[in-house]
């Protein structure tokens, strides 16, 4: 028993734990979002591109500036004027006179070891550090190139071609990704301090360049879906201008999986108490069982007592007094009969079990019937003065089986010998009507509670102490009356009231 509480204390943990997961996990956050207005956004845009184009001009001015320094001292004052730009990594000087190949002079480096160099498209020369390559297109129409930056295939530098004069021009090369990096920072920055857009936390701006690693975050809020993509080109690339959505979490109850956990909940619940409730009607049906086999012991070993008991009597007084040992006879038949009735009761159980009982419908006189087997207990039911009284207006013969009416009758009777003799009274009336015969067998003992009305038809069952108080018996008489009693299709009822217990046998038959 201690094994099945702790089973379904077990499973009923389970089912709240299962229960307060599926609240758990029901409750789910929904976004709610608030749209930024043109009028809010066209500002900030505008702020974009002028600042863009005004970067793009200063940086463009500063290389013309360095490209069109003074002929004289011209290594020294590029260098001077490249180092103060901090993007440039080479500066070149190409001349070309009378169609004949141009020539490339190195005038500045930032970096001597791992510097880029500058050399023309068709040259076989296989160079291992950063190379631009010059087309010759260019030179020859330098005005297509003119204040723009030239970026090679990788996107890691930029060249800057500017003619000073006929023959001569000046290639600056830059890092480009240097240059990205500077320029989205400072447009960040400038953003940042200009528009009071970006003071508000209930938006979220992103700027960066198209292809650009370098991204910044112009204010911080949880990201939502994109609400507007603002693309600008300039020299450093596109600009990219995105704002999300200001976003607030609402917690809410997503009802289906709110009702599929306490649904699942609930059933390994009841699976749980269902069952726990088999176990227990299990362990108590052994236990009735066991129960069972010290009474059946018990019951058999007390008509077996009197049989050898009234056999030794009856021989000692076969000649002194016949007619003692004539009685001494009769109790022997009795407890015979006691026993062949206890012997069938068990019989018909273990059949029942097997599903092995069958009926044999035969010709048969029910008045003889309750006749004999009323014979049976005539003398045991005087002993215990109680008065009986028949009424036998059932019609013979009838199709019916006589060992299955012997036996729910035998029962019955033996029912009121054990359990209701206190009110020395007993009463059997059968009558047919409607092809079917009705047999009452009533008594004026202790009344049955009505609560108990169905609960004594159980196998093994017994009563209270009050009721069952001197009386013994196995507990499958009146259970196996009752299946008797269908399996002919008919039934066996109990009604009870002040003046004792009646109990009721209908059997469909046919007048033979």
């Amino acid at each position: 028993m201690r094994k099945i509480r702790l089973q379904f204390i077990a499973l009923t943990l389970i089912a709240f734990a299962l229960a307060g997961a599926s609240l758990t996990l029901s409750k789910r956050k929904v976004e709610t979002v608030k749209n930024i207005s043109n009028d809010t956004f066209d500002p900030l845009v505008n702020l974009l591109i002028l600042e863009s184009n005004n970067l793009s001009k200063i940086y463009l001015q500063k290389l013309n500036s360095l490209a069109h320094q003074p002929f004289k001292n011209r290594l020294y004052s590029v260098s001077e004027q490249a180092n103060k730009i901090e993007t440039i990594e080479a500066v070149f000087l190409i001349e070309s006179k009378n169609n004949q190949t141009p020539q490339i002079l190195q005038l500045f480096t930032s970096s001597p070891n791992d510097r880029p160099t500058l050399a023309l498209d068709n040259s076989l020369t296989p160079l291992t550090q950063p190379t631009f390559y010059l087309k010759q297109s260019w030179l020859k129409d330098p005005t297509s190139q003119n204040n723009q930056l030239i970026i090679n295939l990788k996107k890691t530098h930029a060249l800057h071609l500017t003619q000073i004069n006929e023959n001569q021009s000046i290639a600056i090369i830059t890092n480009f990704q240097q240059l990205q990096n500077i320029a989205t920072r400072h447009l960040a920055q400038y953003l940042q301090k200009t528009s009071p857009l970006l003071t508000n936390d209930n938006y979220q701006f992103q700027l960066s360049l198209d292809d650009s690693p370098f991204v910044s975050i112009l204010n911080i809020e949880t990201l939502a879906k994109t609400a507007d993509i603002v693309v600008h080109p300039s020299i450093f690339g596109d600009w990219k201008l995105q704002t999300w959505h200001s976003v607030h979490w609402v917690t809410s109850t997503h009802v289906p999986t709110l009702i599929t956990g306490l649904t699942l909940a609930t059933t390994l619940l009841s699976l749980a108490f269902i069952t726990y409730q088999n176990q227990k009607k299990t362990l108590s049906l052994a236990t009735q069982k066991v129960s069972f086999v010290n009474r059946f012991s018990h019951e058999l070993g007390t008509p077996l007592t009197n049989i050898l008991l009234n056999l030794e009597l009856a021989e000692r007084q076969i000649h002194s007094n016949p007619k003692e040992s004539r009685d001494k006879l009769n109790n022997v038949k009795q407890e015979v009969a006691r026993l062949t009735r206890l012997v069938e009761n068990v019989l018909t159980s273990s059949k029942k079990e097997s599903n092995t009982l069958r009926i044999h419908l035969t010709p048969c006189n029910p008045n003889q019937i309750i006749t004999s087997t009323l014979q049976q207990f005539t003398p045991s039911l005087k002993r215990k003065n109680v008065n009986i009284h028949t009424q036998l207006n059932t019609p013979s013969p009838v199709k019916s089986d006589p060992d299955i009416l012997q036996q729910i009758l035998g029962n019955l009777i033996s029912n009121v010998e054990k359990h209701a003799y206190q009110g020395h009274y007993l009463y059997i009336k059968s009558s047919y009507s409607n092809s079917s015969i009705t047999i009452l067998v009533k008594d004026r003992g202790t009344p049955i509670p009505r609560d108990l009305s169905d609960s004594i038809f159980l196998p093994f069952q017994r009563l209270s102490a009050e009721l069952n108080e001197g009386s013994s018996g196995t507990g499958l008489g009146l259970a196996i009356s009752k299946d008797l009693a269908e399996l002919l299709g008919g039934s066996l009822t109990l009604t009870s009231d002040e003046s004792g217990n009646t109990f009721t046998l209908k059997t469909p038959t046919h007048l033979s």
